[in-house]
């Protein structure tokens, strides 16, 4: 069942695209798979996304939704606790050539997101706080698209992430942040 951000965003994405759509442009559907590692951050280890991307492209531009999944443990009073974490979020990347087939093309890419725990910490309290806290993702990055043909390519792409959180509680502010790089790997497909 998709939430109400994934499907804002979603929405959000494609009426955008929607505003540039015109005779002049060829604008067609795309969906991305990929793999994503990020380096640093929390604690500096690395870890691993499963990500998706669902938008329009017309010509260099592509309006995208995106939802990513990871999964996150932490270690509490000898107790491992896993939860899974759902990033949902709007993004755009730019071309800087011409789209051709048999041919590799650079870009820029950049978005925002918010991030959504799910699972069962066990702690009803620190449940309670999880499910209150405010988040703000923001990415940029570069990369390469390689296309195999008009409805298939395989990137690779490289940028840096920003996370900011805050929870309130009784007047009292909490805030987190981190900054780290991310690499991902993406196979894309072209309606």
């Amino acid at each position: 069942m998709k939430t109400l951000t994934q499907q804002l965003a979603f929405l959000g994405a494609l009426g955008f695209g929607s505003l540039f759509a015109g005779p002049a442009h060829a604008q067609s559907f795309t969906m991305s798979i990929g793999q994503g590692m990020a380096i640093g951050g929390l604690d500096g280890l690395p870890f691993a996304t499963v990500d998706s991307r669902l938008g329009v492209s017309i010509d260099r531009l592509f309006v995208y939704g995106n939802l990513d999944m990871w999964k996150a443990g932490v270690k509490s009073d000898g107790d491992n606790i896993s939860v899974g974490i759902h990033t949902a979020g709007v993004g755009t990347r730019y071309s800087l050539q011409d789209r051709e087939a048999k041919n590799a093309v650079p870009y820029l890419a950049g978005g925002a997101y918010t991030i959504m725990v799910i699972g069962d910490t066990g702690e009803e309290d620190l449940d309670d706080i999880v499910g209150d806290v405010q988040s703000l993702g923001l990415t940029g990055g570069f990369g390469s698209e390689y296309l195999f043909s008009k409805a298939f390519s395989v990137s690779g792409e490289f940028g840096v992430q920003h996370y900011l959180g805050k929870y309130e509680e009784d007047g009292s502010d909490l805030g987190a942040s981190f900054t780290n790089t991310y690499a991902n790997v993406w196979l894309s497909f072209y309606m």
